[in-house]
């Protein structure tokens, strides 16, 4: 099933039963093992959540990156990711400087830690985020969010599309949430869509 929280694929385990024969011991060997309960991101239900991700103070807003930064990003990120091209199986996470140039790239086998370095490269050589924009080349997860909030990054940049829970968050937070498809123009889940006055109009 789906988790409602945090759209991760839940499932329940079955209850354990005793073998009756030899050939029963042989199968129950071969099947993976089970805990009680249910496997899934570990971030299901709304008190763990809490728990594991603790409210943060919404970042001051930032404005959106102009549109030519995005020019030619992914082959731009394709080429910046030297570990990756030998092996194909990295995530990265880099620095987009206030001229739209790749400034930085952290690459690891986790999301998590190349998004970790990245934030230690950018407090190491005294940038400040806000100034451009992350990029994460894996799937847009809450933790990432959350790590991006208390790095003070004001616009992130995911090239797969972000969780309806991760858009929640980005909002709640002013982050600035992008998604860069791959044929089509990028696309802006946070902040939200201006409303159209009562005239129809937007502002």
């Amino acid at each position: 099933m789906i988790c409602a929280t945090c759209a991760c694929t839940a499932t329940a385990a079955p209850a354990a039963r005793r073998p009756r024969s030899a050939a029963g011991v042989w199968t129950l060997k071969q099947q993976r093992r089970q805990l009680a309960g249910t496997s899934g991101c570990g971030l299901c239900g709304v008190d763990a959540l809490d728990q594991a991700l603790p409210l943060l103070a919404p970042l001051q807003s930032v404005a959106l990156p102009p549109e030519g930064h995005f020019h030619e990003l992914r082959q731009r990120i394709a080429s910046a990711q030297l570990m990756a091209r030998d092996s194909g199986a990295l995530h990265a996470a880099l620095y987009v400087d206030g001229n739209g140039e790749i400034a930085l790239c952290r690459e690891d086998i986790g999301r998590h830690n190349a998004l970790d370095k990245l934030i230690g490269a950018l407090t190491l050589q005294r940038r400040k985020p806000s100034e451009g924009f992350v990029v994460v080349t894996s799937r847009c997860s809450l933790e990432l969010i959350h790590k991006a909030v208390r790095a003070g990054i004001g616009t992130l940049v995911s090239l797969s599309a972000p969780t309806q829970l991760t858009v929640q968050w980005a909002r709640q937070h002013h982050l600035n949430l992008i998604h860069l498809p791959h044929r089509s123009a990028p696309r802006v889940y946070s902040p939200a869509p201006a409303l159209p006055d009562q005239n129809g109009c937007h502002p």
